[in-house]
């Protein structure tokens, strides 16, 4: 039977995350001119449209959205859009145009609501 080895004393850990800090450090100093000679240093980063998402959901949703998936809750706003879009060309006093109204205030209805969900039970 194979001895483990004592683990490492609180001094021992200490240096061993100086020596990681240091490390770091050292790769930032390095990158800093790649980094600034970057078109985008020092300007904000552009809007992903994650405004409407609640914080602790945005990274869930931006991992899904660069993997290819979309969140059912955005198939539905682009649902949602589209009979905006539909809405906006109908004549305002149509029978159509009601309906669709109606169905988007249903509409938006259920997307606040899953989006509530989400945020308090913090999973997708």
């Amino acid at each position: 039977m194979k001895r483990r080895a004592p683990p490492p004393t609180q001094a021992e850990r200490e240096a061993e995350l100086r020596s990681l800090d240091d490390r770091i450090g050292e790769q930032l100093r390095a990158g800093q001119d790649e980094m600034r000679a970057s078109p985008a240093w020092g300007k904000p980063l552009p809007d992903d449209g994650g405004a409407h998402v609640p914080q602790e959901l945005r990274m869930a949703f931006k991992l899904l959205k660069n993997a290819g998936h979309v969140p059912a809750e955005v198939g539905l706003m682009q649902e949602l859009q589209a009979w905006r879009d539909e809405l906006a060309r109908l004549p305002a006093d149509s029978a159509e145009a009601a309906t669709l109204r109606r169905r988007i205030g249903e509409r938006e209805l259920l997307i606040k609501v899953r989006i509530e969900r989400l945020a308090r039970t913090r999973s997708l």
